[in-house]
């Protein structure tokens, strides 16, 4: 164990070099002609040139944008204008150059059941949901709301919302009808998409009666689409009733529809504790280049990763979770509790799926210590090149214990951020000392 004056984790000089974040300092500073030694000095460069900054993303992550008039068209606060004449689609980027055969996304249940979605389908199943939902009346600007746990169904319902310029609000059905209600409501959603449950602690929790609550709160909702997730029959709501076999079938070729930069993508909410909760919109524009530059040069992350990162759709870290897909990397979308059946099920998952990129809470890593768990010994983790922790504030001796269990390379990164970003205002960078 290194002693308190010593960084409990350093990188690879050769690893560091070759990350994401590096050779974009080398390319600012070949194209700049400046000096940017470490990773302080680019924060710097891109804090003083914020446009500059931000066109170089585009540049390099290949963003269509159409044809923007300039980057940053005017720098007030409030009112700072990007990208002034862009249009673009979080769903095109999304299934740019994608392998049809390659996993997009695992899908796995606290009982075991696991399916798999590769690019091709999830592109099919996305095509097929949104001419449903084009069927049902919703175009740009609609808002489709969704009652969802974590898994495959959650993340084609918000891509083919988001393909349409449509715009997306979810909330997990562990919120009773009323809580759900105080927040889809504000939106005035064309459209509930809702499962019959979810899984958490053994149990399979039965939500049919609060999705028709919460269909009785939602007046403007024309249609329910019911995603069978516990394999129940579906209620009636006495709106139009669709099942989610018929509404994602079919195909179809995916056509996003090109919208402005700033147009709204989803809403997430404040927490509510001092009085309604609060939607806060974000745009495509903004959640593609913040989400590809977070995941570049804060997670290293590329199309070789798969990320399992524990949240339920409540959370913007669902959102985080599902927007590693703009790097090219697959997501493990996981249904129940993290300790359940027994207290390693996070570390089984992320063996038995091959996470390369895990994310928890400090409340988890300190539960697993304290059931003396040894999760390196008794589960293959060996693709694991990365553990992440928000949402609470990290104990420093978490990070020895994960050192002593997954060896000095792997580094447990401490990130903080929140709702309204919809990312991490603090992180971690792979060329920087923890």
């Amino acid at each position: 164990m290194p002693s308190a004056d010593e960084p409990v984790w350093s990188p690879d000089p050769e690893a560091a070099a070759a990350s994401q974040v590096a050779r974009f300092a080398r390319r600012v500073s070949g194209r700049y002609g400046v000096e940017l030694p470490d990773y302080r000095a680019l924060w710097q460069w891109s804090v003083d040139h914020l446009g500059e900054f931000w066109g170089e993303l585009v540049d390099l992550f290949e963003v269509d944008l159409g044809s923007p008039t300039a980057t940053l068209a005017d720098d007030r606060m409030p009112g700072a204008v990007w990208f002034p004449g862009a249009s673009l689609n979080y769903v095109s980027q999304v299934f740019r150059d994608r392998p049809p055969t390659g996993v997009a996304v695992v899908a796995v249940t606290e009982d075991g059941a696991t399916a798999e979605l590769d690019w091709a389908g999830l592109e099919s199943r996305t095509a097929a949901f949104a001419a449903t939902l084009r069927g049902f009346g919703v175009g740009l600007g609609d808002r489709v709301a969704g009652y969802l746990p974590n898994g495959a169904e959650a993340i084609v319902a918000f891509l083919a919302t988001a393909s349409l310029g449509a715009i997306w609000s979810c909330c997990g059905p562990d919120y009773a009808a009323p809580a759900a209600a105080t927040r889809l409501a504000q939106l005035g959603p064309v459209v509930l998409v809702a499962a019959d449950g979810y899984h958490f602690g053994g149990r399979a929790h039965d939500r049919r009666e609060e999705v028709v609550a919460l269909t009785e709160l939602l007046p403007t909702a024309t249609a329910v689409v019911h995603v069978p997730h516990l394999g129940l029959a579906p209620p009636t709501t006495g709106r139009r009733d669709v099942g989610w076999a018929e509404a994602s079938s079919g195909g179809g070729t995916l056509v996003p529809t090109r919208v402005p930069f700033d147009h709204p993508l989803w809403v997430l909410y404040s927490s509510g504790t001092t009085g309604v909760p609060k939607g806060l919109v974000h745009g495509h524009g903004g959640v593609v280049l913040d989400a590809l530059k977070s995941g570049a040069f804060h997670l290293d992350l590329t199309d070789a990763d798969r990320m399992l990162w524990y949240t339920t759709t409540n959370w913007m870290m669902w959102n985080f979770l599902v927007s590693s897909l703009l790097a090219g990397a697959s997501v493990v979308a996981y249904d129940g509790s993290p300790a359940s059946p027994q207290p390693d099920q996070l570390w089984r998952l992320a063996a038995e799926h091959g996470a390369t990129v895990l994310g928890t809470s400090p409340g988890y890593l300190l539960a697993s210590e304290r059931a003396g768990l040894q999760p390196a010994v008794d589960h293959d983790l060996s693709r694991i090149r990365l553990v992440g922790a928000t949402g609470s504030p990290l104990p420093a001796g978490a990070s020895y214990w994960v050192r002593e269990q997954l060896g000095t390379s792997v580094p447990l990164v401490s990130t903080s951020g929140g709702t309204d970003v919809v990312s991490a205002l603090a992180f971690w960078a792979p060329t920087v000392p923890i």
